[in-house]
């Protein structure tokens, strides 16, 4: 039995990364009825705080209505409200597609928030 760091060795590694500075963020993306009812984006967020000792800013961009996270996280943590137009933009096959494009557009709704610049 091989562990984890016999197939991934990490010896010989130079480069330093600061994971809590000020250039980087964290994007989630949180769309749907299931994903407002349940807890998991609560508990990512966690994660990343515990876990992943990331201090820095997250951004969410949900569809979830907007008292639903209305005081749930810390300062660091910026809750954006998916517009309908980028919602209902195109023709998809499924339904769940349409979020996917979101992926594309979390610069352009980080920039509606100067306090991110």
């Amino acid at each position: 039995v091989t562990s984890s760091e016999d197939k991934f060795p990490i010896e010989n590694t130079t480069a330093t990364v600061e994971f809590n500075d000020s250039n980087r963020a964290i994007a989630l993306i949180s769309f749907g009825e299931a994903a407002s009812e349940s807890t998991l984006l609560e508990r990512c967020i966690l994660s990343i705080r515990r876990r992943g000792k990331f201090n820095g800013q997250v951004i969410v961009i949900t569809d979830a209505p907007e008292d639903r996270y209305n005081s749930e996280f810390d300062k660091n943590v910026t809750v954006l409200q998916a517009k309908e137009d980028d919602i209902r933009y195109g023709y998809y096959v499924d339904d769940g597609m349409k979020y996917k494009r979101f992926k594309t557009l979390v610069i352009d709704y980080m920039n509606t928030v100067p306090e991110l610049d």
